[in-house]
């Protein structure tokens, strides 16, 4: 049998089933002509049958989980709707009971749209697709207006029954709220249809999908007509209940027919007519489905594939995965690949030799290179501070023939203060290797180092560091480079030492305020303003280019 004959048959099927239990009823109503008892219990349970068998296919059928959650809460409160209403005209005579049943109307005719409007909100959107949060505040004033109706009878703001009577659903009277609630319910329904009309526009084109618009539409217009007592409304389709539950289902099936609501519909066909070699098994072996491409295999070969892949000759491998109740085998022609490889195994063999001999030559390259850069950042080393070592090596002749306590001191001091630049500017040289930007503090570590030996030979020192974002390497050294000029010309008599690192017109700043005996106007020049302020004052400003 065809697949479309399987739906036609289907189809006809249901439309069997709701005419039996509806034409009973219709006849009843137009001619006022009792129903037996049977066919009155007939009909209830043909339409939660119907209800029943629908709201557990969209578990089957419906791929978006938030959208088959919504759509199975909408088909387990009409079947609700239609027990409650079942339960109020046939099977209860209490007055009090049957009209708490009638306030249980209201559960599913508030719930159903505000539902509808969230599955109108995730039509063709992707599997795991969430509602905005703003979504949620509808359920406020739907849940406000279902506990108003139950709790009616504390409050009468919904229904009012008159004094000194039973109170029943067939003497009452409309409060300012139920037509709030009513109001409400018409928004929910024209939100969801809203929403419907624009998703069910063809991209890039102007047509419409009507199939889910025609039900919705004439859903909203009976609730209207049924709301205002329209005569012809009340003679052909009194039962609200089984209309409105009617209605929605063809809506929300009409989307998924449509392609709104994602579905698995129509898979089984497409599996088989598929030209990728696949099956579907249970957990027995057993073949579910088997597609076009797919050829006839033995069961424990498909078993043995839930353990690892199965190889067959002429390079065909059988692979599986689970999925629910069983597995899926598919096969792939993989001669070519292994073809490939096989070469390229060959190829690779060829190359080993090829590789050993150029993995020698670039060890030997690299080795020759590390040497070269080496000898590169000693001879820059070299060039960078090579006035400082000469000086460090006469300094050091000098403490050997000193005798004094003083002038061992002093010795030992200047030492300490060349070894500190020394250290400090070749690691600059090395930072600057690796970057071409020095952070700053840098700049005041190798300051702080120098200060600390000056300390220890009593001069008091100050170093201000005004900068925060990474400088260029040949500024740092700049600005470095001139400040260990200073120190080192005025250290045999240097009292007091202050340093502040700015940055002034967009440029790194260092002023100098130096104390000593020493005529240091020599360093004026190369970047370095001097200029005297006293007998001993001297004033420094390098500005880095």
């Amino acid at each position: 049998m065809t697949g479309l004959r399987k739906k036609t048959m289907g189809r006809a099927v249901i439309a069997a089933f709701i005419a039996l239990a509806y034409i009973p009823s219709l006849i009843w109503w137009m001619f006022d002509i009792p129903m037996p008892d049977y066919l009155i219990h007939q009909s209830s349970l043909i339409y939660i049958g119907l209800f029943s068998v629908w709201g557990i296919s969209i578990r089957h059928r419906i791929i978006q989980r938030q959208v088959r959650r919504f759509l199975i809460d909408i088909a387990a409160l009409m079947v609700f709707w239609i027990i409650v209403r079942s339960l109020k005209y046939y099977f209860i005579s209490d007055p009090n009971i049957i009209r708490h049943l009638w306030y249980a109307y209201y559960i599913p005719m508030l719930l159903i749209p505000c539902l509808s409007v969230f599955v109108a909100l995730s039509l063709g959107k992707p599997e795991y697709y969430r509602l905005p949060k703003w979504a949620g505040v509808l359920l406020i004033p739907t849940v406000t207006f279902v506990i108003m109706v139950l709790t009616n009878d504390l409050h009468q703001l919904i229904f009012t029954f008159p004094q000194g009577k039973v109170w029943t659903d067939k003497d009452y009277s409309y409060r300012l709220s139920y037509w709030l609630l009513s109001g409400w319910e018409l928004v929910m329904a024209l939100m969801a249809l809203g929403i419907l009309i624009a998703k069910s526009r063809v991209p890039h084109s102007r047509r419409v999908l009507w199939q889910p618009l025609i039900p919705l539409t004439i859903s909203v217009l009976y609730g209207i007509l049924y709301i205002t007592s329209w005569p012809v409304v009340r003679l052909i389709a009194r039962d609200m209940t089984i209309v409105f539950c009617l209605l929605f289902t063809a809506t929300l099936e009409s989307c998924i027919r449509c392609g709104l609501i994602q579905s698995n519909s129509g898979y089984a066909e497409l599996f088989k007519a598929s030209t990728i070699g696949a099956r579907i098994i249970d957990k027995k072996g057993r073949l579910y489905l088997r597609s076009k491409g797919a050829e006839p295999m033995a069961e424990y070969l498909l078993l043995e594939t839930e353990i690892a892949p199965v190889w067959l000759p002429k390079g065909i491998r059988l692979s599986s995965a689970p999925i629910h109740r069983g597995h899926v085998v598919w096969q792939e022609d993989l001669s070519e690949l292994l073809s490939v490889i096989s070469e390229i195994k060959e190829a690779s063999e060829e190359l080993k030799g090829k590789n050993a001999i150029l993995a020698e030559e670039y060890k030997t390259r690299r080795t020759r290179q590390v040497l070269v850069e080496k000898n590169r950042l000693y001879n820059k080393v070299q060039t960078q501070t090579q006035t400082q070592i000469k000086k460090l090596a006469e300094l050091t002749k000098l403490l050997e023939k000193a005798d004094t306590p003083e002038e061992i001191c002093r010795l030992i001091s200047h030492i300490a203060v060349l070894t500190a630049y020394i250290k400090r500017r070749n690691n600059l040289i090395f930072i600057a290797e690796e970057s071409g930007l020095i952070p700053a503090d840098e700049l005041r570590y190798c300051m702080r180092e120098t200060v600390v030996n000056l300390e220890l030979a009593g001069v008091k020192c100050h170093v201000q560091m005004g900068l925060t974002e990474p400088l260029p390497a040949r500024q740092i050294a700049f600005l470095y480079d001139r400040f260990g000029a200073v120190v080192e010309a005025s250290i045999n008599s240097l009292k007091t030492l202050y340093c502040s690192v700015l940055k002034e017109n967009g440029r790194p700043t260092m002023n100098l305020i130096v104390m000593c005996d020493e005529d240091l106007a020599a360093l004026s020049g190369e970047g370095i303003f001097a200029q005297r302020e006293g007998e001993n004052e001297w004033v420094f400003t390098c500005a880095a280019p």
